[in-house]
């Protein structure tokens, strides 16, 4: 979210991602939009606004029904599925990852879009053993202690390189603070 008062843009890092990977992904995702909006605003190709009811409508069906959601995709209540619909986005920013060099995040998502989610994935495990401590080794395997703010900063500060001045991670409120050149 912008803060005109200190003039960065604030992206909440999801809670849900259990590897660095899905989140540099994710993260080059976030970048590639960003750049496209700039490059669309700067041609005079404002998009509109999606209304307020409608993206909280999408924000519940994403958090309710996950890959499988149906989002509403216009005033008269049209629906794609979400895959659809992100699969679309990917589309429209992948040149933009082509001139960042992350490039090899697409397939990743591409990836993901196709159902290979963390719960998903979860899941089989569960239904492959009907246990839950499996998954929890699973997830302390991907997710080895480092500290944060130096790890992030080292990986993701030349993958953002250009576009933001500088970034901070905060551990305890999960979510990073760009500041944008």
């Amino acid at each position: 979210r912008p803060s005109p008062r200190y003039g960065t843009l604030e992206i909440r890092v999801c809670d849900s991602l259990p590897t660095l990977q899905e989140n540099l992904a994710v993260a080059a995702l976030i970048h590639a939009s960003a750049h496209e909006q700039y490059e669309r605003l700067k041609a005079g190709q404002a998009r509109a606004r999606a209304p307020d009811c409608m993206i909280r409508e999408n924000k519940w069906r994403a958090a309710r029904h996950g890959i499988e959601a149906d989002l509403v995709v216009n005033d008269e209540g049209d629906v794609k599925p979400l895959p659809q619909v992100a699969s679309e986005l990917l589309e429209r920013v992948t040149p933009y990852f082509n001139r960042q060099e992350y490039g090899a995040y697409v397939g990743l998502l591409k990836k993901t879009l196709s159902g290979n989610t963390s719960y998903s994935r979860q899941q089989a495990i569960f239904n492959k053993t009907g246990q839950q401590m499996p998954i929890m080794r699973q997830s302390i395997r991907k997710r080895r202690p480092v500290k944060e703010y130096i790890f992030f900063r080292a990986l993701l500060f030349p993958f953002l390189n250009g576009f933001f001045k500088d970034f901070f991670f905060f551990p305890k409120f999960k979510y990073f603070m760009f500041y944008f050149r």
